[in-house]
C-alpha cells in the first residue's frame, strides 16, 4: 500500500540510509504484473465520473484499495454493491472518514480521504468493504478539479487478499510494490535463466512519480537452493533480489575489503550493475519490465576494466 512513488515512511528510510558507504538496499519489484490488483484511468474534464469495478467471486471477502491522483487534481468516491445499493459521493476532504452500512446486504463501506500526503502532495483516497457481497462492485470517481487527470489504484499484493478479488480492467504496468518504488534503491524483476525470458509475474514499471525505478532483471525462475527442510527450487522476484543482493556483496568485497574502491555504496553499486546488464537489440531500455537489462556482474567488472 501507499502511493507507490517513494515517498511512504519505509521508503524515505531506505532512501536515507542507502548513501551509507557498506550499504547496498536490494529490493523485490514483486510477482503483480498478472494479478489483476492495479487499474488506471483518466478524467478529461471537471464533472466527469469514471468506474472502477471489482470482482468478488466469494461473499465475505474484505476489499481494500488505495487510489491516488495528482496533488493538482481533486477527485471524490461514491460506490455502488453488486445489488445496486449505493453509497453516495462522500466529498474529498483531508481527514475525512466515512463509514455506511449497506440495508440489503451485510457489507460495510469506509471512505477515506488524505491530501495533501507528506513528500509527494498527491491525494490517497482508501476504501474499505467489509464482508463484500459476491459480485462486481463498482467505484464511481469523480473530477471534482480536473487538470492532470489520471489516477491509479491497488488492491493489496498476492498473499494479502483473497484470490478471488481482481479488478475487472486491470493493467499490468505500475505494479511494483512498495517498498521496490523507492528513490535510489536497486530494483529487481525476475527472468527466466534457461530461455532468456521474462517471468511472467514479474512486476512492471515504472512507478507513479513518474520515474523508472526497475533497474535490472536477475534470475528467478525454478532457482534452486537450500530449504530449512531440505533442498527445492523457488521461483520470483524475491530470488532474483537475493541474487542481486549476491552480486552487489561480491562487489563490497572488491571495494571495500580489497581496496579497489572504498566509496561503494548503494548507489555506486546500482550504476555499475545497469552499466553491466546484458541487453538485447529488439528491446528498448530502459524498460518497463527488464529495467536497463539482464544482471550480469563479470560484465561489470570487464567494464570497470575498461574505464
Amino acid at each position: 500500500m501507499g502511493s507507490h512513488d517513494g515517498f511512504s515512511l519505509l521508503e524515505r528510510y531506505l532512501t536515507s540510509i542507502s548513501f551509507r558507504i557498506g550499504v547496498s538496499i536490494c529490493v523485490a519489484a514483486g510477482n503483480e504484473s498478472q494479478a489483476g490488483h492495479h487499474t488506471q484511468g483518466l478524467i478529461t474534464q471537471e464533472g466527469e465520473i469514471q468506474n472502477i469495478e471489482i470482482k468478488v467471486d466469494d461473499d465475505s471477502n474484505d476489499i481494500y484499495i488505495n487510489m491516488r491522483n495528482d496533488a493538482s487534481d481533486r477527485m471524490s468516491i461514491s460506490v455502488i454493491s453488486p445489488t445496486g445499493e449505493r453509497v453516495g459521493r462522500v466529498p474529498a476532504k483531508s481527514g475525512i472518514s466515512i463509514q455506511a452500512n449497506l440495508t440489503l446486504e451485510r457489507a460495510r463501506v469506509i471512505i477515506e480521504y488524505y491530501l495533501p500526503v507528506l513528500g509527494s502532495g498527491v491525494q490517497l483516497t482508501t476504501i474499505k468493504i467489509i464482508n463484500a457481497t459476491s459480485g462486481i462492485w463498482t467505484i464511481e470517481v469523480h473530477g471534482d478539479i480536473i487538470i492532470d487527470g489520471i489516477y491509479h489504484a491497488w488492491l493489496p499484493i498476492t498473499g494479502f487478499i483473497s484470490p478471488n478479488i481482481s479488478f475487472l480492467s486491470p493493467t499490468p504496468d505500475y505494479t511494483m510494490i512498495v517498498p521496490s518504488t523507492g528513490i535510489g534503491l536497486i530494483s529487481c524483476g525476475a527472468y527466466n535463466s534457461m530461455n532468456n525470458s521474462l517471468y511472467v509475474n514479474s512486476s512492471w514499471g515504472p512507478s507513479a512519480l513518474p520515474m523508472l525505478t526497475l533497474d535490472l532483471v536477475a534470475p528467478g525462475v525454478n532457482i534452486q537452493g537450500i530449504y530449512p527442510g531440505g533442498y527445492g527450487t523457488m521461483t520470483g522476484t524475491s530470488v532474483s533480489t537475493a541474487i542481486t543482493a549476491g552480486a552487489a556483496a561480491l562487489m563490497m568485497q572488491w571495494g571495500i575489503l580489497d581496496e579497489k574502491d572504498k566509496t561503494l555504496n548503494t548507489y555506486r553499486i546500482r550504476a555499475y550493475l545497469i552499466r553491466g546488464c546484458e541487453r538485447d537489440y529488439n528491446i528498448k531500455y530502459p524498460s518497463i519490465q527488464w529495467g536497463y537489462g539482464r544482471l550480469n556482474l563479470l560484465n561489470t567488472f570487464i567494464m570497470l576494466r575498461d574505464t
